[in-house]
């Protein structure tokens, strides 16, 4: 299986109906692990206890007093699973201010007619999470050309990362010097 065919992704949205609908398509119809969160706090502590693919916040979420509280908590979010894990969404399109608060940061409108909110899950908002899944990139710092480290990293880690759905990219092998 393909690591975009099993999303764990955590929803962070005030609305609970809104997030009955993203949990229902995203994990009862296209069998993501989907966690749902309609407080800042609960998210936070989600985050904590498990890695997530990917985390979706509305934008318009309150949070430390402000209004576009869900910028401030995606930020947080951000600096633990790293921007690309990060999509920001809002029935208004808040681009603009997004954009202005952190241009890292990936937005999509909502539908604000909830007639078609199903069907726009299904095929915008899971392409959406699929692209940002893509563009995210494991990091290994270790030695090269040391037999103990080199059979740990052909027979362990490289089966896991192809378990896990990431590519193989031969090592990049970094000679540098540390200050005294």
């Amino acid at each position: 299986m393909d690591r975009i065919d099993r999303l764990a992704i955590l929803i962070v949205d005030d609305q609970v109906e809104v997030l009955n609908i993203y949990r229902d398509v995203l994990q009862e119809q296209l069998g993501h692990e989907v966690e749902c969160a309609s407080l800042p706090g609960e998210a936070s502590r989600y985050v904590r206890e498990r890695l997530f693919d990917i985390v979706i916040v509305d934008a318009k979420l309150p949070y430390k007093g402000a209004g576009m509280g869900g910028l401030i908590l995606a930020e947080e979010l951000g600096d633990v699973l790293g921007m690309q894990a990060i999509l920001l969404m809002s029935q208004y399109d808040v681009r603009g201010e997004v954009a202005h608060f952190n241009p890292h940061f990936t937005f999509l409108p909502k539908p604000r007619d909830p007639s078609g909110l199903i069907t726009w899950a299904e095929k915008e908002l899971l392409s959406r999470v699929k692209n940002l899944v893509k563009r995210q990139y494991g990091f290994v710092v270790m030695p090269y050309n040391n037999g103990e480290c080199d059979t740990w990293y052909q027979h362990v880690l490289t089966p896991w990362m192809a378990e896990a759905g990431y590519a193989n990219l031969p090592p990049i092998v970094w000679t540098g010097f540390l200050r005294k």
